[in-house]
């Protein structure tokens, strides 16, 4: 990745290349799984698939996790974003050097390359799964009553084939105000003080 200019100026800002896979191919490996056997899931459920429905979310969670942070592919190669960047910054360096030496020799050889660092998760009980790392936080919502009751079917109108004389709006505005009141007196009962709870 050091190598080309381009890689290294994107990593280096923090951007992954859309490219990257061809550094890993010219050096006969991959960032990407390519096979079922570079994938390791395990689930406790009763389905015999693999993968079943939930190894299946917790590909497509950690598909949703890389497109916000494709620095995590590193990270799961036991490469933190700080040490590719950090990596990729040095060895730019002493090619730099190396180039203004006159040494023409190419890169540093590969013993002295820091060690890469592992990833071993971590076990967690079924229990644990879902439940916070630390308190969450307090929220407080105010439910405020809409501007405008049954907005929505004003602006849809009647449909095809209605023969009613008053329209949607005003046949079935009423109803939806009743119900959307008598929703938000529930929401703000359920968060009141049980001493001044409505009914």
């Amino acid at each position: 990745m050091a190598k080309r200019a381009s890689f290294a100026a994107e990593l280096l800002a923090g951007q992954m290349p859309e490219d990257i896979e061809t550094a890993f191919r010219s050096a006969g490996t991959s960032l990407f799984p390519e096979r079922p056997e570079d994938l390791t899931t395990a689930c406790s459920c009763p389905d015999m698939a693999n993968p079943c429905k939930h190894v299946a979310a917790t590909h497509y969670v950690l598909g949703e996790a890389f497109d916000k942070d494709p620095f995590l592919l590193f990270e799961l190669r036991g490469r933190t974003r700080e040490q590719v960047i950090e990596a990729i910054r040095a060895a730019r360096g002493a090619r730099a050097r190396a180039k203004r030496a006159g040494a023409g020799k190419g890169a540093p050889c590969a013993g002295d390359a820091p060690a890469i660092a592992t990833v071993t998760p971590g076990k967690m009980a079924a229990k644990d799964y879902d439940a916070w790392r630390e308190a969450p936080p307090a929220l407080d919502v105010a439910l405020e009553p809409p501007a405008a009751h049954a907005a929505l079917l004003s602006q849809l109108g009647a449909p095809p084939g209605w023969t009613e004389e008053r329209s949607p709006a005003d046949l079935f505005g009423p109803l939806l105000r009743a119900a959307s009141e008598r929703a938000r007196e529930i929401a703000m009962a359920e968060g009141a003080p049980r001493g001044r709870r409505r009914g």
